[in-house]
């Protein structure tokens, strides 16, 4: 509890709950908090942001007429939900906050994936397994570096191959359906345009993705972190992106590439006056089918079938 002019201030239940979905999301907006807070009054919570962003415990960004709050916490925050709860990251992006134009907006676009199918998972009666709950069951300690996946990408003929290092998902999350079965997915939010595929160089070579979790899957590096199986999503913000990556991974998989999913959504985007423009809430992206190379496409999960 904290004190203000002799007053002692009390967190409540409902101001630990929003700050603890700030938490975990990194950074969310405050129509997913709603979305996530479903038995929350809209004006009640709103309320409550504004007392712990005058207790300096929240910050927001971009505030302008077309975007609504993004929410982000701070170290006081932090230290205030500690005191009386031990919540896990959903969304872990390692990078500095300060930097706008292009980490900002991948952070936001991963938070919001993560927003999207965490409403998703809740509203079909499943569960989204937090990155940091799945790190704790892999036994990692240092929370402060990425998760990396040692990879090898081998390109017969290529002058690049084989390509030996790590590979760093944008998230990790798991499915947990309702019949108790698992599913690990692996996240890679690709918003930078114009992806490269006829490469292994780069940190945008789709190739060198599509062959590195491909490694990963066959050498065993994902059962050492404990999963037995996995499925790789990709999320393109560019459509010319998502129909080139296909197109790559069909030509590469003539057979079907059952591993890597993917979906085009449309991200923040900067007006030329500087306005940051939001996308839709998107909580069907859960049940959405998702396409694979070389093979029909596949929801996250479908509530008409067995997930196991």
């Amino acid at each position: 509890m904290l004190y203000n002019g002799g007053m002692e201030i009390r967190e409540t239940k409902a101001q630990l709950d929003v700050l603890q979905l700030i938490y975990e999301q990194e950074y969310i907006r405050t129509p997913h908090l709603a979305l996530l807070l479903p038995h929350r009054d809209y004006s009640g919570m709103t309320r409550t942001l504004k007392a712990l962003e005058t207790r300096k415990l929240i910050v927001r960004f971009r505030n302008n007429m077309y975007s609504t709050y993004i929410f982000h916490i701070t170290e006081a925050g932090k230290k205030t939900l500690f005191k009386h709860r031990g919540p896990n990251h959903y969304v872990r992006t390692y990078r500095p906050i300060e930097d706008y134009r292009i980490e900002f907006q991948h952070k936001v676009g991963i938070a919001e994936t993560i927003a999207n199918l965490r409403a998703g998972a809740i509203e079909y009666g499943c569960r989204l397994i937090s990155q940091g709950e799945l790190e704790e069951g892999m036994g990692r300690e240092d929370e402060s570096a990425p998760l990396s996946i040692k990879a090898t990408a081998t390109w017969a003929g290529h002058p690049s191959s084989p390509w030996n290092g790590f590979v760093q998902p944008d998230g990790v999350f798991a499915i947990e359906y309702p019949d108790g079965t698992r599913s690990n997915i692996f996240l890679e939010y690709q918003r930078c345009g114009k992806v490269k595929v006829n490469t292994l160089l780069g940190i945008s070579s789709m190739r060198r993705k599509y062959l590195s979790y491909q490694d990963i899957y066959h050498s065993g590096a994902a059962k050492e972190l404990g999963f037995k199986s996995f499925r790789v999503l990709f999320v393109f913000t560019q459509e010319a992106d998502y129909r080139r990556s296909l197109k790559l991974g069909s030509e590469m998989y003539p057979d079907g590439n059952p591993l890597c999913l993917h979906i085009f959504q449309p991200e923040f985007r900067e007006t030329k006056t500087g306005m940051l423009i939001t996308p839709e809430l998107n909580p069907d992206l859960f049940v959405t089918p998702m396409s694979r190379a070389g093979l029909s496409d596949i929801p996250l999960y479908d509530p008409k079938k067995d997930p196991s």
